[in-house]
């Protein structure tokens, strides 16, 4: 699906009109956009809740921010893990 639309650049007396196209995800801020996105890393996210919590570590996810908790021999091979399972699903880690 090819989406269209027009947005302004610029501020103040200095705004240019401009066209986009995009073939791709949801237009920026659409009220639909945040909830898909969340219902579309759960499951990477319920993978690394589940082998944290097995080793006495944690998960904290609010959308687009993550934060893992735990030990550093514990959390940053769980980083790595966590940014292959995000990799899967067309995300990268930054």
């Amino acid at each position: 699906m090819m989406i269209s639309g027009f947005t302004g650049l610029g501020n103040g007396p200095i705004v240019k009109a401009t066209t986009y196209q995009m073939d791709e995800g949801v237009k920026q801020g659409d009220m639909e956009a945040m909830p898909s996105f969340c219902i579309g890393i759960n499951q990477a996210n319920k993978s690394t809740h589940d082998s944290l919590q097995e080793k006495g570590s944690a998960i904290l996810s609010g959308a687009d921010y993550t934060y893992i908790l735990g030990p550093p021999q514990i959390a940053f091979p769980e980083v790595k893990l966590h940014e292959e399972r995000l990799a899967s699903i067309g995300l990268k880690l930054n």
